[in-house]
């Protein structure tokens, strides 16, 4: 799965990620200036998702979200596990 998580901070994170068969994650982020990759733990489980991108910064953003039934979009929520101020909400335009 690859896309773009739109936050209402106005940062827009690219994501490409892998599943198992079990659910689990791994993958990469990046937001033009930043990369980052997946913490152990990423895991999709039926219409939720959770993961923790460790950016190369120092930060590490944990992201949790669902999948809408009606559109099939992606919306949640994400904060900084280093500096918690900063929290946002984040979806994106493309169906999963």
């Amino acid at each position: 799965m690859s896309g773009v998580l739109h936050q209402s901070n106005g940062i827009g994170v690219g994501l490409t990620l892998f599943q198992d068969s079990a659910g689990g994650m791994k993958g990469s982020a990046n937001t033009g200036s930043m990369k980052g990759s997946l913490g152990s733990g990423a895991n999709v489980d039926g219409d939720s998702i959770l993961f923790i991108v460790k950016w190369d910064s120092g930060s590490r953003g944990r992201y949790a979200g669902t999948r809408s039934q009606f559109d099939r979009r992606l919306t949640g929520n994400s904060s900084d596990l280093v500096y918690p101020e900063n929290v946002a909400t984040w979806s994106t335009t493309k169906q999963f």
